[in-house]
């Protein structure tokens, strides 16, 4: 009858133990963490990308990131695009619109100078690294493999042409 009651020392030590440890946790205090939140920069941003289109200076990075001025920079709102896409540029176009390119061979647009945004979509299997708006307000990208999209309708469709050669096209601007 004995052996039945044999009391084994290292559940005893891991019971112990366990009781110990969950009388002494500390409340759960996530103020911190919520302020953190509320502010339009963030420790964790990697800003890519600035433009100004008249007054407003709008700055774009990762997580979906846009922060946006209108005040010189004193004060910034702050958006997220829907995915948190990682966004590699911003450019303003001339008649006041924005332009951003994500990784994820998108192109998001504004017309309210960062307020709201809609993505549209490159097709291919190159990878976009640069974009711009030309002085006609047409979009331009350019990217892996010589590959050089344009729209001239706000991206709703792009023309695709690549020079054939395995040239990576990191930037594209255009001068009057």
């Amino acid at each position: 009858m004995n052996a039945a009651r044999k009391v084994v020392p290292g559940r005893c030590a891991l019971a112990l133990a366990a009781l110990l440890l969950g009388a002494c946790e500390a409340p759960l205090d996530l103020a911190g963490v919520e302020r953190e939140s509320q502010q339009p920069v963030r420790r964790y941003d990697q800003f890519q990308s600035a433009t100004q289109v008249g007054d407003t200076v709008v700055v774009v990075g990762s997580h979906g990131a846009v922060l946006s001025s209108a005040d010189g920079g004193r004060s910034w709102q702050r958006r997220e695009l829907a995915g948190a896409p990682l966004l590699t540029e911003v450019v303003g176009c001339p008649d006041g619109s924005l332009a951003a390119l994500d990784e994820r061979r998108q192109v998001w647009l504004s017309g309210d100078r960062g307020g709201s945004w809609e993505a549209r979509p490159l097709e291919g299997p190159e990878m976009p690294l640069a974009l711009t708006c030309d002085p006609a307000g047409r979009l331009w990208a350019v990217g892996t493999f010589s590959t050089i999209w344009s729209s001239g309708d706000r991206g709703a469709s792009w023309q695709q042409q690549s020079l054939g050669e395995d040239v990576l096209l990191n930037t594209v601007q255009f001068t009057d």
